[in-house]
């Protein structure tokens, strides 16, 4: 073999030396993100679970106060996630007849939570927080928050009616 072909040959050797690296280094990076993933998907899972527990906790605390007040608090859905995906739904009972106001929590898969309210006026849709950044007290003034403004509501629509009452009740002149 000539020289020339042995360096080539030498080049070659070196350069699929370099790409059999790359590889096994683009594979470990690859199976390194998939672990990340995984984890991620792990840990949000757990969080859910521990934000459902943390919400159901707070309902049960705050109810003993509310329903003598003719105010009940419920919460549907789960901690369990589908499709990395979760939704949980704190309902307010109240009135007669029973009407249902709810502010929805759905967790997106970036660990996103939305918060989506129904049946309150005063609350704006589109407020959201990190599921991993919230905590107990956190959750527990997420849910105070929804009865301030539910409160709020109800006051406003009783000042209402008692100016349109005392309207009518002024004299024709």
């Amino acid at each position: 073999m000539k020289d020339a072909d042995k360096d080539r040959l030498a080049t070659l050797a070196r350069r699929l030396e370099a790409a059999d690296q790359m590889d096994r280094r683009l594979k470990e990076e690859k199976e390194a993100a998939e672990a990340r993933e995984r984890q991620r998907r792990e840990d949000m899972v757990k969080n859910w679970q521990a934000a459902f527990q943390l919400i159901t906790n707070s309902v049960h605390e705050l109810n003993p106060a509310l329903s003598p007040r003719g105010l009940t608090l419920a919460v549907e859905g789960s901690g369990n996630i589908s499709g990395a995906v979760g939704r949980m739904t704190v309902i307010v009972s109240t009135e007669t007849p029973i009407t249902h106001k709810s502010m929805a929590l759905n967790l997106a898969q970036t660990g996103t939570v939305q918060l989506v309210y129904s049946g309150v006026v005063g609350r704006p849709a589109g407020a959201s927080f990190e599921l991993d950044k919230i905590d107990r007290d956190g959750f527990t003034d997420l849910i105070l928050k929804f009865l301030e403004a539910i409160l709020t509501e109800r006051e406003q629509a009783q000042a209402k009616r008692q100016a349109e009452m005392a309207e009518a009740e002024k004299p024709a002149g």
